[in-house]
């Protein structure tokens, strides 16, 4: 019954599904605008709870709320979509594609459990090819937010946060800490945490972004 059941409750969602990152992608779009220098921590945009890209056809985006002047730290804080599509058009959508690989979105972790799979980057070349379209501005829109193409497990999006947490440094996730005899007397094999990844991250920009974090917790 439970293998015919169409909710699939055998499937590992940890580390067997992918899902677009959404809001929790800001925190990366933060840093990659942040570490290239296209964003300053104190510019502040007046959010209205909508944001109109320009064109040939005017596109509006929205936001879930109107939350008025917020700097970067509130904009964390508070979640808000419109300080984000703005920042992430700034950044440019080859330097969010850089930092996802950086943080090994299209990555295994590695983790001791197997039937892992990898999440998705997208890039320009790989929409022209499946879709037979350029890559637009409202594409890097969805993706200073975490929407439209770009996929991650939830064990992936885990690196981001331990990244940002251990200063740059991830480390392969594990369950096992060691094996023993079937008598539990004796150590067969122990594992030592192995770090995986070591991200060039400023302290400047660790600083802002946590404390933004922090702050989601505390008052936003």
């Amino acid at each position: 019954q439970l293998m015919n059941d169409p909710n699939r409750p055998f499937l590992n969602r940890v580390m067997q599904s992918r899902f677009p990152p959404a809001s929790t992608f800001k925190l990366l779009t933060a840093i990659a605008g942040l570490e290239e220098e296209r964003w300053n921590p104190g510019n502040s945009i007046y959010c209205t709870g909508k944001f109109t890209l320009r064109g040939f056809v005017d596109t509006d985006f929205f936001d879930y709320d109107t939350h008025g002047n917020v700097n970067l730290y509130w904009a964390i804080a508070r979640s808000c979509c419109v300080y984000f599509y703005q920042m992430g058009l700034r950044t440019g959508p080859t330097v969010l594609f850089r930092y996802a690989g950086y943080f090994g979105f299209d990555e295994l972790t590695g983790i001791d459990i197997p039937g892992e799979i990898a999440g998705f980057i997208p890039s320009k070349r790989w929409k022209l090819r499946v879709f037979g379209q350029s890559w637009y501005d409202g594409d890097t829109v969805n993706l200073s937010i975490g929407q439209g193409f770009i996929t991650v497990t939830p064990l992936g999006l885990s690196n981001l946060v331990c990244g940002i947490v251990n200063n740059g440094i991830i480390h392969r996730p594990q369950v096992i800490r060691e094996v023993r005899t079937p008598d539990n007397r004796t150590v067969v094999r122990s594992l030592v945490p192995a770090r995986q990844r070591e991200i060039p991250i400023s302290p400047q920009t660790l600083s802002i972004v946590r404390e933004g974090m922090r702050m989601a917790v505390t008052s936003g």
